[in-house]
């Protein structure tokens, strides 16, 4: 990633914590790749969930903050488990990181109809933008979630600014390599932890994320190919000038979504990401939000993205 982007990207990081950029109308379809759909021009708003047009993450969670590395605002339990009265449904859990020793925490939602079914269900991996945490992605698709049934679980990332392993240079104005690949360590751990926990249909488990986690989908989706019935990636920062891996993932569907008013990630990033998945002939969808900024970009798109999900797993062993 060029310098200039990567400064660009760490202020809206920052700004867009704290307020969501303006919003536009989702893009009607057009013609796209044989096995895609393109979207672009006027159209209707956002379909379904009581989260759409909300503040730029959901609720927010208040109270002081439980340890090192936890954003402004993410209250942390005392316990190793707790509720969040503020996020309905999302509860916090702790592990220990061997890496480091290091105790980390991440959130869980578990809709209530899951819970009184207690059949194996679908379960999302949600990745969040830089600067915010677990609590956020939550806040972001827990609509779409309920809605539908899955279970989600959104790591730390081992700090706020990890960036889920697709930096290998790192972050931010003081870069730190070690950061990625432990953020990238503890979002696959998560994912183990709450695959003990909770009945998963495994042939349902599926990666989102926003910003700096639409680049952490975008990196963990290809790496982790064998895991994923579908990727969904969200104004996706992602640091590479050229899209890379997908040759690693030909049967892994994604979903893109993308404001084309986007001030930090420009939306030619998420275009040149669907130009190599034409070229690769597999099976996407990319929606590109007229007028839509950065913030408001997973808040429009989930609808879309949970609409994908709804359609894909993996075959039957």
């Amino acid at each position: 990633m060029a310098r200039p982007f990567r400064l660009a990207f760490v202020a809206l990081a920052l700004a867009t914590a704290l307020a969501m950029m303006s919003s536009g109308s989702v893009a009607q379809p057009r013609a796209g790749g044989a096995q895609g759909t393109r979207l672009g021009g006027p159209g209707p708003g956002p379909r379904g969930g009581a989260g759409a047009g909300a503040g730029i993450g959901g609720p927010r969670l208040g109270g002081p903050r439980g340890g090192a590395g936890n954003p402004p605002g993410f209250d942390v339990p005392a316990e190793g488990r707790g509720r969040s009265a503020r996020v309905p449904g999302m509860e916090t859990r702790r592990y220990v990181l061997e890496e480091t020793g290091e105790e980390m925490i991440y959130a869980v939602f578990v809709p209530r109809r899951v819970k009184r079914r207690n059949k194996p269900a679908p379960l999302v991996l949600g990745l969040h933008g830089m600067g915010s945490g677990p609590d956020r992605i939550i806040g972001q698709i827990r609509d779409e979630a309920d809605k539908r049934g899955y279970i989600v679980v959104a790591p730390m990332g081992y700090s706020p600014f990890g960036g889920w392993g697709a930096y290998p240079d790192g972050l931010g104005r003081q870069p730190n390599p070690r950061l990625n690949e432990l953020s990238e360590i503890d979002a696959m751990n998560v994912l183990d932890l709450a695959l003990k926990e909770f009945n998963v249909d495994e042939r349902r488990i599926y990666l989102v994320g926003q910003s700096m986690g639409g680049a952490g989908a975008l990196h963990l989706g290809p790496k982790y190919s064998d895991i994923w019935a579908a990727v969904g990636a969200s104004a996706a920062a992602m640091a590479h000038t050229e899209p890379t891996g997908l040759e690693n993932a030909l049967n892994v569907p994604f979903i893109l979504v993308h404001g084309d008013a986007d001030p930090g990630v420009p939306v030619e990033v998420s275009r040149r990401w669907v130009k190599r998945l034409e070229q690769l002939g597999m099976t996407y969808e990319y929606y590109e939000f007229r007028g839509g900024g950065h913030a408001d970009a997973i808040i429009r798109g989930a609808p879309y993205i949970f609409d994908f999900f709804d359609k894909h797993s993996k075959a039957a062993p």
